[in-house]
């Protein structure tokens, strides 16, 4: 007990003088390129988004170090500062290269270990329960963040996959603008299509292969290991092909990584993955 009162204390006078000295940090910060995160420290790096968005990604985060032993950022502070629309995370440095930075130096006998290491950490998620029941959305009781939709008005969260299931058409049949009669009756014929008996997984939403850090010391199968994993803002419970799905749409650039991930971390599905394709060639994206 007086160990963790100490190190709640630590923490706190961590986190103040981390917002204290915040702009003299971010001078000597360096960013990576292409993303919204900085290394702050040797121990710390900084991510800038949404205040709500941090907010889910730390809540998930923190869920999956509680209950799995799958490598994620230790998440130290989220806040906003006053009078500004950008908030930040601070969080444990996680030592690594990208996935996508080292998958073309990896033989083919090491993709399969990292797959396979991926796919045992998957499982892990996929054993979670919802909350309640059948019940879908975020860590939290939140509602459902998901690029998949759009980021504007996140919908749900959902008692059922029919609610979810007729929330997903309404999204796209509100964007199609309701007034298409040939549209209409295809997403009719989409809706029929989608199954409500699916089992609810916890889903981290974004395998992109920039998101998997590994260590890479040799070139024999044992010697790469994945480090961690990463934004857990769209994580939460879906319908059990969700994750398959958000493989073949995020990582679509990258198609040696998702048709070997599609193979042996996420297999099958692929006739319930033709209704949310379905709907997006016929109504395009949901806006940002």
């Amino acid at each position: 007990m007086q160990s963790s009162v100490l190190s709640y204390l630590w923490n706190l006078i961590c986190n103040q003088a981390r917002r204290l000295f915040l702009p003299y940090l971010l001078r000597h910060s360096h960013m990576y390129p292409g993303s919204n995160v900085q290394r702050l420290t040797n121990s710390t790096v900084l991510k800038s988004s949404q205040y709500d968005l941090l907010c889910l990604e730390a809540a998930a985060t923190r869920s999956v170090a509680q209950n799995t032993t799958i490598p994620v950022p230790e998440i130290f502070d989220v806040w906003q500062p006053r009078g500004r629309k950008c908030a930040y995370m601070a969080m444990s440095f996680m030592r690594g290269e990208t996935l996508a930075r080292v998958w073309k130096r990896l033989t083919g006998e090491q993709r399969v270990a990292v797959m396979g290491q991926l796919s045992g950490y998957i499982r892990q998620l996929r054993a979670l329960p919802p909350p309640q029941g059948r019940w879908i959305g975020n860590v939290g009781f939140q509602r459902i963040y998901d690029r998949f939709y759009g980021t504007q008005n996140p919908p749900g969260p959902f008692k059922s996959e029919s609610d979810f299931n007729d929330a997903h058409i309404s999204v796209y049949s509100h964007w199609s603008g309701n007034n298409n009669p040939e549209i209409t009756r295809n997403l009719v014929a989409i809706r029929q299509a989608m199954r409500d008996d699916h089992q609810i997984c916890f889903t981290h939403g974004d395998l992109f292969n920039r998101n998997i850090l590994v260590s890479v010391d040799g070139t024999e199968p044992e010697n790469v290991k994945i480090t961690a994993i990463l934004d857990w803002e769209q994580a939460g419970w879906r319908p059990e092909y969700w994750e398959a799905m958000k493989v073949e749409w995020a990582n679509s650039a990258s198609w040696e990584y998702t048709k070997m991930a599609r193979k042996l971390v996420v297999p099958g599905y692929d006739k319930d993955l033709d209704p949310p394709f379905d709907l997006r060639s016929l109504v395009g994206p949901v806006a940002d």
